[in-house]
């Protein structure tokens, strides 16, 4: 019986350990040029503008904060898509909500100079509520209005 404990302990522990180095998180998989994750385009549900996020404030918050402590990263997801030519430096701008599938997604934007068609890029980060996770990233030109 003590045999079989002492077994067992030690595959749980390597079952943790297997899980944590499997299962890193997007921050780190980006850093190490993996960009799943992001897409060239744009979201494509029912979006509901929230210039204040109410109840969401804390979760706007949260996430604001994970995707602003990784910034640098947004402009290589830009280039995993587009020919970037300068240096992009993306603002937060608002949040938009899909109630229908509680999603917040959390709009970044990156002026461009001198272009005669866009006024710069766009990058979407689309979080499931539920597990606060990013579920998809899309990166796209925003033309001149």
């Amino acid at each position: 019986m003590k045999i079989w404990v002492e077994s067992h302990k030690i595959v749980v522990i390597l079952s943790f350990l297997l899980f944590c180095w499997c299962h890193k998180d997007i921050w780190y998989q980006m850093r190490h040029n993996n960009f799943e994750l992001v897409e060239k385009g744009t979201y494509r549900g029912t979006l509901k503008y929230m210039p204040q996020p109410g109840q969401y404030e804390k979760l706007v918050n949260k996430y604001r904060r994970e995707i602003e402590n990784n910034l640098d990263l947004l402009p290589l997801m830009t280039m995993q898509h587009f020919p970037v030519k300068e240096t992009l430096v993306y603002q937060y701008k608002f949040t938009w909500l899909d109630e229908e599938n509680n999603f917040l997604v959390l709009r970044y934007f990156a002026h461009i100079f001198n272009d005669p068609i866009y006024a710069g890029y766009q990058i979407l980060f689309v979080y499931d509520t539920s597990n606060n996770r990013i579920i998809k990233i899309y990166v796209s030109e925003v033309p001149l209005e």
